[in-house]
């Protein structure tokens, strides 16, 4: 039984057919990433995604790749309204986008509750904002919308028809009752929103229908969750970092954990019945990707800048680098810090400032990896994916930075491995998830990097010299000075 794996991620869309081993026979990917409007709006046109998955298909059938069911994973928290017809009214707001920090802070009231049902913050990463931006901001659109959708949910409306959302995608929307399994009437009535306007919830790994040639197409879940599956996180103890455009530590527990101090957000697994502890750092593969198109202009390719990120040493001579290039994600949630380069001197090399890149990245992740611990026990070791796992000296220092062994594999599906195996026991080829992600570990080399002593002291600095630097700048108010002023609220959010 072949499985066509369809990933949809925040720069790029994926199709990757697998055999019932996991073993690759054939795939096809196409860039599909937003539009940065400016540093608090991020868009994409949701025509992209739909002309994405036909030249996947195309491709596919050109290549003679068959394949007998269709398995969707994607990011979780952009906005699409639709009409009645299936089509989107304006362009997504996407996950990252930032418009709703205001409204937000003014539901500071209702954090707890949300918290409570959710195991998440008001924040606006997650669609509900979204969703009441486009009602308060967007009456002539609202008027018209029959659904607010994220990815996943319109690409499956697409293939088959049915308004569906799995709960991994639901419980980031911040009106689903975690526990429940169903929509919050409470929490509906903190956002001012209608139960009408959302899609069907189902459990993850569902059949959601059936494409015109009569192809099954079932949900994995989310992306996050899906690369936690993939990496084997299904029981309290397991733990993984996707890198991605986006930085996500996921740790797997058996029933909710609630954070106090709400720092660290609890989600819905991809395996029913489980969970997940979540910590986010918003801007990693992303920033490597700035670095290099800014400071390596005519190397298109990651060879030069991953060779001197090899050569600068451990402590990238002294240069501190925080990666709030999109504000910060876990533990602080602060969407005012900016991205900083810190200790420059005439003797710095952009060696050492790519190397920065990457330590910072470490350390951001770091300091959620002991929230976590405090939270749900001891982590005794951590599989990475993800595009920047394939640098073997970034994979060393995160086991130097954390203090516990890295174990890597030698792709960095693991997004497609996770909705692979959610797939292959809801179709029946597998009798449990433990079976199949057996068989998906098999099909993959396995690399493992160890903390190295020598670098210990060198590292702790750097984490204390981190922390004073952002304690600094938050403390004096140096951030708010630097908030940009715009009114956001008047000519955002495009018409189609």
């Amino acid at each position: 039984m072949n499985i066509c794996v369809l990933d949809i991620g925040t720069t790029s869309t994926r199709g990757i057919v697998y055999d019932e081993k996991m073993v690759m026979i054939g795939s096809h990917q196409v860039r599909t990433g937003p539009v940065y409007l400016d540093s608090v709006r991020v868009e994409q046109n949701p025509d992209i995604w739909e002309k994405a998955i036909n030249e996947i298909f195309a491709v596919l059938r050109q290549n003679k790749v068959t394949y007998s069911a269709i398995v969707v994973t994607a990011q979780r928290s952009s906005v699409i309204p639709v009409d009645r017809e299936g089509k989107a009214l304006a362009d997504a707001v996407m996950w990252q986008d930032k418009r709703t920090e205001a409204y937000c802070r003014s539901l500071d009231q209702y954090e707890d509750v949300v918290y409570a049902r959710t195991g998440l913050r008001i924040r606006p990463i997650y669609a509900a904002p979204k969703m009441a931006w486009f009602m308060d901001n967007r009456k002539s659109i609202h008027k018209r919308v029959w659904k607010y959708m994220v990815i996943p949910d319109y690409i499956i409306y697409l293939l088959t028809g049915e308004a569906v959302t799995d709960h991994t995608y639901g419980n980031r929307t911040l009106l689903m009752d975690m526990e429940k399994g169903r929509w919050d009437e409470e929490l509906l009535d903190i956002f001012h929103l209608d139960e009408r306007y959302l899609c069907r919830l189902i459990e993850p790994g569902s059949l959601c229908g059936f494409t015109r040639e009569g192809i099954p197409v079932y949900s994995a879940g989310g992306d996050q969750q899906c690369a936690a599956l993939g990496l084997g996180v299904m029981k309290s103890g397991d733990a993984e970092i996707t890198h991605g455009t986006g930085s996500f530590l996921m740790a797997g527990t058996d029933s909710p954990v609630y954070d106090s101090s709400r720092k660290i957000s609890c989600n819905v697994s991809a395996v029913p019945g489980k969970y997940l502890l979540e910590a986010s750092v918003m801007t990693t593969g992303i920033l490597y990707d700035w670095f290099r198109e800014n400071f390596y202009e005519g190397m298109p390719d990651y060879e030069r800048i991953n060779s001197d990120v090899i050569q600068s040493q451990p402590g990238a001579g002294g240069v501190i680098m925080l990666p709030h290039f999109q504000g910060s994600g876990s533990p602080d949630w602060n969407v005012d810090a900016k991205g900083i380069f810190f200790n420059l001197s005439l003797k710095t090399k952009r060696r050492d400032m790519a190397r920065a890149v990457l330590e910072g990245i470490a350390v951001e992740v770091d300091r959620s990896i002991h929230r976590v611990e405090d939270l749900a026990g001891d982590i005794k070791y951590i599989t990475v994916s993800g595009g920047l796992s394939a640098l073997k000296e970034f994979n060393q220092l995160q086991a130097d930075i954390y203090n516990k062994e890295i174990v890597s594999y030698g792709d960095s599906q693991a997004t497609a491995a996770g909705a692979w195996i959610s797939c292959s026991v809801s179709a029946g080829l597998y009798k449990s998830f433990e079976e199949a992600a057996d068989i998906a570990a098999g099909s993959r080399q396995k690399n493992s990097f160890l903390p190295c002593r020598e670098n210990r002291e060198c590292y702790e600095a750097v984490k204390r010299r981190s922390n004073s630097l952002y304690s600094a700048l938050k403390d004096h108010g140096i951030y708010s000075e630097f908030k940009e002023e715009e009114n956001i609220n008047g000519n955002q959010g495009r018409e189609r």
